[in-house]
């Protein structure tokens, strides 16, 4: 079993960092009945990013399907917020948040989810990667 090195937070007596340059996990807080989670208080719990790969020739029908998406997703009451990103010519991602699992599931059964992969073999490389995860801090 692999020996665990302690964790050094920069913390001296008290719960105070010794230096003030940066704040630190004690200067944050790290008294879990009095602080509650950064995502929670945001509101947005769990997400979603899919990774799209256009293939060639098809970028601009992709990008024109992630614009139009938007319309769509601002009829779901789930969703908390929705991103169509383009990281280079053919690689390109949606990535949205939702307060909780029933938001997520209602947006991956809906209408942007269900043209997504009624499309997919047309203007895809490759089948979207959808990748579920869960929201640890956010600022909304």
């Amino acid at each position: 079993m692999p020996r665990r090195l302690p964790l050094n937070l920069g913390c001296g007596r008290g719960g105070r960092a010794r230096r003030n340059t940066f704040p630190s996990v004690c200067q944050i807080g790290t008294n879990l009945e009095r602080n509650v989670s950064m995502a929670a208080q945001s509101k947005v719990t769990v997400g979603l990013f899919v990774r799209l790969v256009a293939k060639e020739g098809k970028e601009r029908a992709v990008e024109d399907f992630l614009r139009s998406g938007l319309a769509l997703v601002q009829a779901e009451p789930g969703t908390a917020q929705w991103y169509a990103v383009r990281f280079d010519q053919r690689t390109f991602a949606i990535f949205d948040t939702f307060a909780t699992e029933e938001g997520r599931q209602a947006h991956l059964s809906g209408r942007v989810a269900a043209a997504l992969m009624a499309n997919a073999a047309e203007l895809l490389a490759e089948p979207p990667r959808i990748e579920r995860h869960d929201i640890l801090a956010a600022k909304t």
